[in-house]
């Protein structure tokens, strides 16, 4: 198709029903490109017309909705709370087991120091702080 860029707009337009200008159909008569231009746009809005025509006039298979809700219907549904109560469960644990480490910790320093601070701690060790 080698439809004159300035008259392409034009063109399609008639070739989808349009009523062309005088001055398209002037050129029309003189140009071959835009006349075969004009005549595929045509055929082409036939076929797009014709299998639009065909998916209106096909009737929906029988049972359909029915069928589709019955296969819903029948396939099993996979819970998803068991993952995250799994995550939920992973997650205290994890939580409890740090608490559990830094209360040692901190215990066992307070333990070591005895009831000196660690202003004292460290005045004693000559300022160095390891």
């Amino acid at each position: 198709m080698n439809a004159c860029p300035k008259w392409r707009e034009e063109l399609i337009d008639h070739a989808l029903g349009g009523l062309p200008a005088a001055a398209l159909q002037a050129h029309l008569a003189t140009c071959a490109g835009c006349s075969e231009a004009l005549e595929a746009w045509r055929r082409k809005a036939a076929q797009i017309d014709t299998g639009v025509q065909q998916l209106i006039a096909a009737e929906p298979r029988a049972q359909g909705p029915e069928r589709v809700l019955t296969q819903i219907q029948r396939s099993p549904v996979k819970p998803f709370y068991g993952r995250v109560a799994l995550a939920a469960l992973m997650l205290t644990v994890s939580l409890v087991g740090y608490g559990t480490l830094h209360l040692a910790l901190s215990n066992s320093i307070v333990t070591a120091l005895g009831s000196r601070s660690f202003a004292e701690e460290s005045a004693a060790l000559g300022g160095k702080i390891l």
